[in-house]
């Protein structure tokens, strides 16, 4: 089975690992030259622990982990309003583990470094059911192909349509980038809020730098006067989910604009002065503009930008679409189903999403070989009681052995901290209950009727693809719908509307110190968190 994965981030890395361990030697197209290093931090929660232990990288990955010791929310002074353990201001509990993303990539790619076919430097322009055209000119064939290239996914447009058909605002921005760590910061995360706007920087164990975040709504869809705090709603209805930040986590999973990817990979025409401009200087324009009027150590950390090493600015999004798959095409992560920045799960989904497709695709490669023994065995029966009661000497066509048309397969943490705020006054944290239902076809279920239906490179037919592609997203959409759900709601938390939020929130935090039951409160809030995480039964390997 030939199976061609666009994309080497989290999803397409996971996939990579997870098809050689049942026997599939993938291709693995990056336009990027080698995978990429550095980014923003990553949470790892609930099934995706699962994942990664079941990988054997686990250890590893806490060997890694970003050892931010604190958390703290400051006001325009400077002065921390309120400061927890990190963990309780990322919204982490029990085994979550918190890695920087680039490290996660590494730690990825050498589970298939020498067992996967990895092409870097190229990309998919061009797609025919199963001929691929590559951006080096090479054409080849493949029996399944795999877009898991981020929230901007050229394959999705390839082969579903323009980004635009799925692509759901949420109406803010976001912003990140290495800076000097001029504050001195060892292993600390802090952040500073103000209507509409959101900044916030940190340090880990092993970088000597600092990444700053800004977090602020886009102007046009929603208007703040930081003068007199109210909010004008040009929109309505703000829609529900492209990269990562936890309430609490801080995660940012940029799809294919990676933190050092200036571009972003935004595609489509975009107004002058836009953040969504793909040209670098014009979305550090944009920048500096929406936080001109900004205290703290903002206009410090905004005189960074002219020197910075990498940048990424992008809208806070998710991607919503009927179907995942279409032919020999399916989508995997972001590609699929970004949650947004807000959601903090882009990471555990990329890499549940990444397990799960690899199960479905070989269990319907050994359904199919299944079938096909079986066939075999029959015809070649036949053949020989054909033989053994005929007078003929002659063998004829209807003696013939029996063939078989078979396939072959082988946030920032002051989220969480206002939040709880918010429970302390209204007494409790409502989490919406979703059912998780995982029925449908199975892949054997086509095995049956692949005879009538196309075969590609190896001859896998369309009808067993259809089936894996189907239980994929059976088992894989209420997760994700899931996880979705925490977007919205979590960015109107992470940048806040007006003056009288702010203050709201600065008061409740000075506060929780001296709050009873704090921790039970904490765990409440962060609750909603780990159950979406939680939300799926994966199947056995």
């Amino acid at each position: 089975m030939k199976v061609l994965i666009s994309g080497a981030g989290v999803a397409g890395l996971t996939l990579a690992h997870w098809l050689t361990r049942h026997g599939i030697t993938p291709t693995v197209v990056e336009k990027a030259p080698a995978i990429r290093v550095g980014g923003y931090k990553v949470d790892i929660r609930g099934a995706a622990l699962d994942v990664v232990r079941s990988m054997g990288i686990l250890d590893e990955l806490r060997r890694l982990r970003t050892d931010v010791r604190t958390g703290s929310v400051v006001d325009t002074t400077g002065k921390r309003v309120a400061s927890m353990d990190a963990d309780t201001f990322g919204g982490r509990v029990h085994d979550d583990a918190e890695v920087l993303r680039g490290d996660l990539l590494r730690v990825l790619f050498e589970l298939t470094r020498e067992s996967a076919d990895y092409r870097f430097g190229d990309s998919i322009v061009a797609l025919d059911d199963s001929r691929v055209t590559f951006a080096s000119g090479r054409v080849e064939e493949f029996d399944v192909v795999v877009g898991a290239d981020g929230t901007h996914s050229v394959t999705r447009a390839l082969a579903f349509g323009p980004e635009e058909h799925f692509i759901r605002d949420l109406g803010h921005r976001i912003a990140i980038f290495s800076v000097p760590n001029h504050l001195k910061l060892d292993r600390e995360e802090l952040t500073y809020i103000s209507p509409g706007r959101t900044a916030l920087v940190y340090s880990t164990a092993r970088d000597a730098t600092l990444k700053a975040m800004f977090l602020f709504t886009n102007t046009g869809s929603e208007e703040v006067d930081t003068d007199s705090g109210e909010v004008s709603d040009g929109t309505g209805e703000i829609g529900t989910g492209s990269g990562e930040i936890g309430t609490g986590s801080g995660e940012v999973s940029t799809g294919t604009g990676e933190v050092g990817d200036p571009a972003g990979s935004r595609k489509g025409d975009t107004p002058a002065g836009s953040v969504e401009s793909r040209d670098p200087a014009t979305q550090k324009a944009a920048l500096r503009r929406a936080y001109a009027a900004e205290g703290w150590e903002v206009p410090r950390l905004l005189d960074g930008l002219d020197d910075t090493p990498d940048f990424y600015c992008d809208a806070i999004a998710q991607v919503h679409m009927e179907r995942w798959s279409t032919g020999r095409v399916v989508l995997l992560g972001d590609a699929a189903h970004c949650a947004s920045p807000a959601s903090g799960q882009g990471t555990s989904l990329a890499l549940v999403g990444g397990y799960l497709l690899a199960h479905e695709l070989a269990t319907a490669a050994a359904a199919a070989r299944t079938a096909s023994t079986a066939t075999s065995g029959s015809g070649s029966a036949t053949a020989s009681n054909s033989a053994a009661t005929s007078n003929s000497t002659s063998t004829t066509a209807s003696n013939s052995a029996a063939t078989s048309d078979s396939a072959s397969v082988a946030a920032s943490g002051f989220a969480v901290a206002a939040d709880s705020a918010t429970a302390t006054v209204s007494g409790s944290v409502a989490a919406p209950d979703v059912a998780f239902t995982s029925g449908g076809a199975t892949a054997s279920d086509s095995v049956s009727t692949a005879a009538s239906r196309g075969a590609a490179a190896s001859g896998f037919a369309l009808g067993d693809l259809a089936t894996a592609f189907l239980a994929y997203e059976e088992r894989m959409r209420p997760f994700a719908l899931r996880n979705q759900e925490l977007g919205p709601a979590n960015i109107k938390r992470m940048v806040m509307r007006t003056r009288g939020q702010v203050r709201m929130s600065m008061v409740m935090l000075r506060l929780m110190a001296h709050l009873p039951g704090r921790d039970r409160l904490m765990a409440k809030v962060i609750e909603p968190i780990h159950r979406a995480a939680n939300a799926i039964e994966l199947p056995e390997r």
